[in-house]
């Protein structure tokens, strides 16, 4: 898992490098960790509100394996994803769900735990939280830090 969330960082710097809010997305198998597939935000860059990394990664996992359900998969994301994502997790029956920082404000499980408990949803992913948790949620403080700042 520690390669996972160090491949994730690295691409949530990547992504404050270039404008984005840095939260990074990675899809990948859980008994051998190979990544199927990864992204970061791209908000910004693709002038798209639903671009965040976690939609991004999972558009790039179906069209890999050419299949909208990605049944024995796990994602690691670096912030806890919002409503959106998380409809959007549900919906792909991902296995699991693994994130770092915890978001208070608009985070699913955090500020909307309806999403998950809701009878729309057939399929909810296990899901833990907090991993590297501080380095997470510096990498998106000090982004905001530094946009004040300029």
């Amino acid at each position: 898992m520690e390669k996972i969330i160090a491949e994730a960082l690295r691409l949530a710097e990547k992504a404050a490098l270039g404008g984005e809010v840095p939260i990074a997305a990675i899809i990948f198998e859980p008994k051998s960790f190979k990544i199927i597939a990864s992204s970061h935000n791209m908000v910004e860059t693709l002038s798209d509100p639903t671009a965040h990394a976690e939609i991004q990664t999972i558009k790039s996992a179906c069209g890999k394996l050419q299949n909208k359900y990605l049944k024995n998969l796990s994602m690691f994301v670096t912030l806890e994803p919002c409503a959106m994502c998380m409809q959007a997790i549900c919906f792909t029956q991902l296995q699991s769900l693994y994130f770092g920082a915890y978001d208070y404000k608009k985070g699913a499980l955090s500020a909307f735990s309806g999403i998950t408990t809701s009878r729309m949803n057939n399929f909810v992913p296990q899901i833990f939280g907090g991993f590297k948790e501080q380095e997470c949620s510096e990498l998106i403080t000090n982004f905001f830090k530094s946009l004040r700042n300029d």
